[in-house]
């Protein structure tokens, strides 16, 4: 499709060159060119001229001179003034020279078939004969379309300046040409960015006509769902998306977003389950809208759709996180509670041994209590991918002591023992993820 306007812009280019060589040569001209208003066309274009056998690097230096002299109004829309002598050898302004007696309709052919048009001696023809500057005025109904600046030899005219009226009347010819193939222009300039962002966008597009059958296919709806346009094109659209609900129920036709895009009411970003060409379904975002013609009928529906599989993982990895998170709280509060409750009782007394282990339980709990309340740290620093694992050489024996010990101030009807081969060898470990990234449970099958 890009191509294929490229292509398409190169030829309306092309008959833009030829219509402003044509109405040159008409008037009795050898090179110019046209300068679009700015304020008439596209203002994002880096156009503002179009030449004809003038070179471009001599262009800029033209138009300096052009403005320092006279320019034409609505009032007086034609200005010729002399070009002075050493202007045209200075500039090296022809592109190629043309002599007088040119045929029009022999530029407008051999311009169609990329000939060159060349002359004789073209370098003694300049030194031999003066130029002038002549400035043309192009405005419509519509507003000025710009102007068209040309170059012929001395005192030389066209028929055309002769007769008012026809000149006005080609004037006005030639404004509505221009305007027809600048328009022109402007549309495939336009079609060309709708096109790259089709091509180009990372979210899967699609159009349907008024019966729903898919006339676009873009390469992110292919790589979404595993089929390739020219597969799809002329299907019914719901049979090849078939689409589901979230709870993976069947949509329906009569919910379907397209359909109620045609009905008048937009969706935006709805969550579905499409399945994909093998039969896997994967969650997308949509959104829906309509395209009606003139008179107000729906014509088109296109429906955006943005894969939101990996957004939902995540979502829920972090529920787990945050519901992993909350139940590891709870231990080290429980087991600070449990202490700190049995040592504030008035009828118990404790020997020193057993105050101070007591205590050092709650002050490992506190602890670990921390190392939890990092680990909210930690998690945040990976989704930022900022996470550095501190690897050391690490004693499992005293961890796994620890584990032990909430055990049992969790369950003190329990009897744990600990059997551990003598020479326990170091592992290579992150010490602080090892000792309170988990729950004791876990942290002891780790060990």
């Amino acid at each position: 499709m890009s191509r294929s306007l490229t292509q398409h812009f190169k030829d309306l280019h092309g008959q833009l060159v030829i219509l402003i060589g044509s109405a040159i040569r008409l008037l009795g001209g050898e090179a110019g060119l046209f300068v679009v208003a700015n304020e008439a066309f596209d203002p994002q274009s880096s156009e503002e001229y179009t030449v004809y056998q003038i070179n471009e690097a001599a262009v800029g230096s033209l138009l300096e001179h052009i403005q320092r002299g006279s320019l034409p109004t609505p009032a007086r829309p034609f200005v010729v003034e002399r070009l002075p002598s050493s202007l045209l050898d200075e500039l090296d302004l022809f592109a190629d020279f043309i002599g007088p007696d040119t045929d029009p309709e022999s530029v407008t052919s051999q311009a169609r078939s990329g000939q060159r048009l060349d002359s004789s001696n073209p370098g003694r023809r300049r030194q031999t004969q003066e130029y002038e500057r002549c400035s043309l005025i192009l405005h419509d109904q519509s507003g000025l379309v710009g102007m068209l600046h040309y170059l012929r030899p001395t005192e030389s005219s066209s028929c055309l300046e002769n007769d008012e009226i026809r000149f006005a009347l080609f004037r006005a010819q030639l404004a509505a040409s221009m305007r027809f193939a600048l328009k022109a222009q402007s549309l495939v300039r336009e079609q060309e960015r709708l096109a790259a962002i089709f091509q180009y966008s990372t979210d899967g597009i699609l159009t349907v006509d008024h019966a729903f059958r898919i006339i676009d296919f873009n390469p992110a709806m292919e790589r979404l769902t595993g089929w390739r346009e020219s597969e799809v094109l002329g299907r019914f659209y719901y049979d090849v998306l078939r689409p589901k609900d979230r709870q993976g129920n069947d949509l329906g036709l009569e919910n379907s977003p397209i359909l109620q895009a045609f009905a008048g009411k937009p969706v935006v970003n709805r969550e579905i389950q499409i399945t994909a060409r093998d039969g896997q379904r994967f969650s997308v975002s949509v959104s829906a809208s309509c395209v009606h013609s003139a008179r107000g009928e729906p014509m088109n529906g296109i429906l955006t759709v943005r894969d939101i599989t990996r957004e939902r993982e995540q979502e829920e990895q972090r529920s787990m996180f945050i519901s992993v998170i909350s139940h590891e709280l709870q231990t080290p509060i429980a087991i600070i509670k449990g202490y700190a409750s049995t040592l504030a009782r008035a009828d118990a007394s404790f020997d020193r041994e057993t105050l101070r282990a007591r205590l050092l339980a709650i002050e490992e709990e506190a602890d670990r209590l921390n190392k939890l309340v990092g680990n909210l740290l930690y998690a945040s620093r990976i989704e930022a991918g900022g996470l550095h694992m501190e690897i050391a050489p690490l004693d499992l024996e005293p961890l796994i002591q620890g584990v032990v010990r909430r055990f049992q101030a969790r369950s003190p009807d329990l009897d744990i023992k600990v059997q551990l081969p003598p020479n326990l060898p170091l592992v290579m470990a992150d010490r602080d993820i090892a000792s309170g990234g988990g729950t004791g449970e876990s942290a002891g099958q780790r060990a």
